[in-house]
């Protein structure tokens, strides 16, 4: 059982889920094995228990108020937070799974396979590694490798310096920025720094639209880093 886990100390568990029966089953399955420190299905709300609460992982839904789990997994990196967030969802595309590992989560299990799964997931993501469920791992790398190469000149590539395609590479990986900080013995806002040009670059910045105010959200970019991977592997700048 999952209360069975030997922990140096007990892992704390932030719920973030849409569906309160779901929520309820998930309580019961891990037992008094953890600290569950929080529950919720809204987005602003898991940004604020996180804050405060500082919980060692995060059990997410896709679906949540207010946003979805892609939005709240990239709230969570630019505010730096060192939750492990691990992704508990219905969907089963290898797509879907590289949005969310791109976007931050340090695992993936299906909802129809968390009695079977969630004890593995949880121990491998509170250990510092990624968790894919067996069965998926490969259709999910397939889905990356699918992308079709561009064809281009040398003078087409755009020149990226060497710590820009390290910290590229990191990211097609699946790393989120605090992890290539510590890959490449930098700070994370040096990594982010490097991103930045590589969004530049890449040309690759998307913005949110404010339809209220019919213009873009200059404050808000959306999705430049699965853009950045994409487009990379297509230029053949990154290996996955």
């Amino acid at each position: 059982m999952l209360a069975q886990i030997k922990q140096t100390r007990t892992l704390s568990i932030l719920l973030v889920e849409d569906d309160p029966h779901f929520r309820s089953g998930l309580r019961t399955l891990l037992g008094g094995g953890y600290t569950i420190v929080g529950e919720t299905n809204c987005v602003k709300t898991a940004i604020s228990l996180t804050a405060r609460r500082h919980p060692d992982l995060m059990l997410l839904d896709m679906k949540l108020e207010g946003g979805d789990g892609i939005a709240l997994l990239q709230q969570l990196q630019e505010r730096h937070e060192k939750v492990k967030p691990l992704v508990l969802s219905a969907h089963q595309e290898g797509s879907e799974i590289s949005r969310a590992l791109l976007a931050g989560a340090k695992g993936y299990v299906f909802k129809s396979q968390v009695a079977q799964q969630l004890e593995d997931a949880i121990t491998t993501v509170s250990q510092g590694n990624v968790f894919l469920p067996p069965n998926v791992a490969t259709p999910f790398v397939q889905s990356l490798q699918a992308v079709p190469r561009i064809s281009t000149t040398p003078a087409e590539i755009p020149h990226l310096s060497n710590r820009e395609l390290e910290v590229l590479q990191w990211v097609a990986w699946g790393a989120s920025n605090e992890g290539i900080a510590k890959e490449l013995f930098i700070t994370t806002h040096t990594v982010k720094l490097n991103l930045e040009h590589v969004y530049d670059k890449l040309k690759v910045r998307t913005r949110e639209w404010n339809e209220k105010e019919n213009k873009f959200k200059t404050d808000k970019l959306v999705n430049s880093r699965v853009l950045a991977i994409r487009k990379a592997v297509k230029l053949g700048l990154v290996q996955l």
